[in-house]
């Protein structure tokens, strides 16, 4: 951004109509460099954000949120995970049917019904401290975490100090099973 500027518009959705407050929809990254560059006085503090700004409600812009992180590798599961949770909340409060929402869900981001119940499951399932220890990288995969999401909190708690132990959802099974 300091040597191109900004190459691409942050999308926004305005939050309240009495004050002029705005939430990035996807941009999120582009923005903080523009903070961080402003911080370091690369650029000018008031520099101004190219910014699209887009109707919708919370729940659309959330699905629109997760279609734009599904093709980007840097996007940590959890991350994607918890927005789907919150989409999931959003849409079963609105049809007031949690199967129905997780239905709408796939639909409407192109996942598969099951992928998206995996990013509930997972979410609904591991503890704070699983869930830091997938966002340290000490749980190494996806398929873990979602094992790992169906025992109970003391279990995941004994895993956890041992994380080094399961690399498969197969390891893992065996490891708690005592198979191994």
């Amino acid at each position: 951004i300091a040597a191109k500027g900004q190459l691409q518009n942050i999308s926004v959705r305005k939050v309240s109509d009495k004050a002029p407050q705005y939430h990035i929809i996807f941009g999120e990254r582009r923005w903080r460099a523009f903070q961080m560059l402003a911080k370091a006085k690369r650029v000018p503090a008031d520099f101004g954000v190219m910014a699209r700004v887009m109707d919708g409600d919370e729940a659309e812009h959330l699905e629109l949120a997760l279609l734009e992180n599904q093709t980007r590798s840097d996007v940590h599961p959890l991350e994607q995970a918890e927005a789907y949770a919150k989409l999931a909340a959003i849409r079963a409060k609105q049809i007031g049917d949690p199967e129905g929402a997780t239905r709408m869900i796939a639909e409407r981001t192109g996942q598969t019904m099951r992928n998206v119940q995996l990013y509930l499951q997972i979410v609904a399932g591991l503890t704070d401290e699983a869930k830091a220890a997938w966002r340290e990288g000490r749980i190494r995969t996806r398929k873990v975490a979602i094992e790992l999401a169906r025992w109970p909190a003391e279990v995941q708690a004994d895993v956890i100090e041992e994380i080094d132990e399961a690399h498969t959802p197969q390891e893992l099974r065996e490891w708690l099973t005592g198979d191994a």
